[in-house]
């Protein structure tokens, strides 16, 4: 997979020599307690290394993939264990040539010498700038091979694709999980529990991201990661979370009743924001813009809770006043990928663009993979601000919002890939018809 990687990064530079180092670990405190480490998503997507200490030259013009391994002491052994030998990381790897770290300068001070085009692989990793700040007359360029890299990562391979499916899968059985063994009366954190033990039983070896359980009012916390309250009768609670395997995220969020029964409220909300996201997953294909895929869930919304007679006036003026962002505060979805939020041709070249002009330009490809993530949520912040009031107050029937203060949040998240024949659900296994949903709630006592 990582050797049909470098060969489409070649076809698209067509000549000049890549080289970069691999990130290197974070303290979190003390002197010896490290973050858990987590390889460069580009690195990763070049060499398959998710270890440290590594380093590549790959020469665009012939192919020439060139890895640089450890050398390590027998204290490094004592204390963390060993590293592929040259042999094994050369088999392992699929590299052409293997040789230790501390060779580096050496091979790219040789291979530079006669190429005119140098690309930079910038990971968190320092030290590697001493190296061609002496051996480089000219800045290594960077904006140029993220561009290719970015454009490349956003079509995944049938090899991605299936990596994705295992995580989808993982992630799913968290999910299942925790909905099973809900009740009221549990912490927050012990539902993040159930979903985590099934991440690691499945052999996702870490969440994609920090995951999020947030019952009652938390639930419209967008990016809540306490976990730290209690589970009541008659709350919502909304749970976002993802495995990651070998690299690839999966990206799943539920939204149901702590006690296992929607009430006619919650009912009423819930049905607006799962049929703003069937009807935003069924556009998909390539070619297909961001901005519409967002504004047909927008819209949506906007219709429901005008039937609901929670905002007021005519659609077309709800729709251009864009109201729906008072209770949809985000966008419908992003690429998934090596990264949750996963590059895509237009940020990685790193320009500065809005979000309006993102998608407004953003184009879905065959193989893609976006989530689907919309959301209702009476955000007390939002809602009771005088200036919104003032604002919005042609528009939004103020009264009926008092009753919705203390809802919280609804939000449900698929990943999805997009191919010509239509839209792929690769989280599907996770119930979200309310009907599913109540027989599955609290089957399980924990």
């Amino acid at each position: 997979m990582y050797a049909l990687h470098r060969a489409n990064l070649c076809k698209k530079l067509q000549d000049g020599l890549v080289f970069g180092f691999g990130n290197k670990s974070y303290l979190r405190n003390g002197y010896d307690n490290y973050y858990s480490y987590r390889q460069n998503s580009h690195f990763l997507y070049l060499t398959g290394v998710q270890e440290e200490n590594y380093a590549f030259l790959l020469d665009l013009k012939s192919n020439e993939f060139t890895l640089f391994v450890p050398k390590i002491d027998a204290l490094h052994i004592v204390w963390l264990g060993g590293v592929p030998s040259l042999s094994e990381a050369k088999q392992k790897y699929g590299a052409d040539h293997v040789y230790y770290i501390t060779d580096f300068p050496e091979h790219f001070k040789k291979q530079a010498a006669n190429k005119k085009k140098i690309y930079f692989l910038r990971t968190n990793n320092r030290e590697v700038e001493k190296i061609f700040k002496k051996n480089l007359k000219a800045k290594p360029l960077e904006k140029e091979l993220l561009e290719a890299l970015a454009q490349l990562r956003f079509q995944k391979t049938s090899h991605e694709i299936e990596l994705m499916k295992k995580a989808a899968e993982i992630a799913a059985s968290g999910h299942i999980e925790a909905m099973k063994k809900c009740r009221p009366g549990l912490y927050e954190y012990e539902i993040q529990s159930y979903v985590e033990q099934k991440f690691r039983e499945g052999g996702a070896t870490f969440n994609a991201y920090d995951s999020i359980v947030g019952s009652g009012k938390n639930s419209a916390i967008l990016h809540y990661f306490k976990n730290q309250d209690r589970l009541k009768k008659g709350d919502l609670v909304l749970i976002d979370a993802g495995a990651e395997y070998q690299g690839y995220a999966s990206d799943i969020t539920r939204t149901f009743p702590v006690q296992g029964k929607f009430s006619q409220q919650q009912k009423n909300i819930y049905d607006i924001v799962l049929d703003a996201q069937l009807k935003s997953i069924n556009m998909l294909k390539p070619g297909v813009l961001f901005k519409d895929y967002h504004l047909k869930a927008a819209h949506t919304i906007t219709e429901g809770l005008r039937d609901l007679e929670l905002v007021k006036g005519s659609l077309d003026a709800l729709k251009e006043k864009r109201v729906d962002r008072l209770f949809f505060p985000h966008g419908l979805g992003h690429p998934l990928g090596l990264d949750t939020h996963d590059i895509d041709p237009h940020r990685g070249s790193k320009k500065k663009l809005s979000m309006a002009r993102l998608k407004q330009d953003q184009k879905f490809e065959e193989n893609s993979v976006v989530t689907a993530e919309p959301g209702i949520y009476f955000i007390q912040a939002l809602l009771c601000d005088p200036k919104n009031r003032k604002e919005y107050a042609d528009f939004i029937n103020w009264k009926k919002i008092e009753s919705f203060l203390e809802f919280g949040g609804i939000r449900i998240e698929d990943d999805i890939l997009v191919t010509r024949q239509g839209p792929v659900n690769l989280t599907h296994k996770v119930p979200k018809k309310i009907s599913d949903l109540e027989k599955i709630i609290g089957t399980i006592s924990s």
